[in-house]
């Protein structure tokens, strides 16, 4: 599947639960749009801090 715009994005990630969507994120965080989701979730109180983590590597 490959993922064009943000409706592709988001019925991409409403498959996959909340861990296995991070871990996604985190393998691909240099694609633009795992580092939006990235920033998305920075206010997210269990994720906020490891999002952090990821765009500052």
């Amino acid at each position: 599947m490959s993922i064009q715009t943000d409706n592709d994005g988001k019925t991409f990630l409403s498959v996959f639960p909340t861990l296995s969507y991070f871990a996604l994120l985190r393998a691909h965080k240099t694609n633009p749009f795992a580092q939006h989701a990235l920033k998305l979730l920075l206010q997210h109180e269990k994720f906020g801090a490891s999002a952090q983590r990821e765009l500052s590597t």
